[in-house]
C-alpha cells in the first residue's frame, strides 16, 4: 500500500507545486486526516463497497464543497474512481513528509532517560539545525530504561549515545580481542 500511496501522494504533490498550492494541499490532507478520524460514517462511507462511486462522490462533494481545494477533491474523486479511498491513510504523512524535504525540514526524534525542560530542547534543537544546515520537528521521548545520555534518530540514522549504547559497544570491541 505505502509504494501506491507514494505514487499518489508525489502525483498531488507535483501538481500542487506546479500550481503554487502545496501549503493548501497539505492543510486540506490534515483536515481530511482528523475528519477521517473523528467521523466514522465518513470514513465507512468511503471504503464502503456497496456505495456506487456516484453516490460516493456526491456524498464527498456535499460534505467538503467549500472546505478543501479543487485538486485535493480530485485526488479523493480519482481515489474513488479507483477504489483505493483506504489509501486515504498513508497519503497525508508521505505527502508531508516531500512538503518537509522541499523546504529542508528534517524530523529528529531524541529519547531521554529523564524529562527534557524547554530550555534544554531548544539547546538541542539549535545545535542540530547547525549540525544539519536545516530546520527541525524535535520530537523528545522519555524511556526510564535509559541510565544515561540520549539516542537521536535523524531519517534512517541513529545515534546512539547512551550509556547501554556505549557498553555494547565496548562489549564488542572487547569480545574482537
Amino acid at each position: 500500500m505505502t509504494q501506491l500511496s507514494s505514487r499518489y501522494a508525489k502525483a498531488v504533490f507535483a501538481l500542487a507545486e506546479k500550481s503554487k498550492n502545496l501549503e493548501t494541499v497539505r492543510n486540506d490532507l490534515v483536515y481530511l486526516e482528523q475528519a477521517l478520524a473523528e467521523i466514522p460514517e465518513l470514513r465507512q462511507a468511503l471504503v464502503n463497497p456497496v456505495l456506487a462511486r456516484g453516490e460516493k462522490k456526491n456524498a464527498v462533494r456535499k460534505l467538503l464543497k467549500n472546505r478543501i481545494h479543487k485538486l485535493t477533491m480530485e485526488l479523493l474523486f480519482l481515489l474513488i474512481d479507483k477504489k483505493r479511498e483506504q489509501l486515504l491513510d498513508d497519503i497525508p504523512g508521505i505527502y508531508q513528509r516531500m512538503l518537509d524535504k522541499k523546504q529542508g525540514i528534517v524530523d529528529v526524534h531524541v529519547v531521554s532517560p529523564f524529562p527534557v525542560e524547554k530550555a534544554e530542547a531548544e539547546k538541542i534543537r539549535e545545535r542540530l539545525k547547525k549540525i544539519l544546515e536545516k530546520r527541525v520537528n524535535l520530537e523528545i521521548k522519555i524511556n526510564s530504561s535509559l541510565v544515561a545520555g540520549l539516542i537521536i534518530k535523524i531519517g534512517d540514522r541513529l545515534i546512539d549515545g547512551s550509556s547501554r549504547g556505549h557498553l555494547e559497544r565496548l562489549r564488542t570491541e572487547l569480545l574482537k580481542v
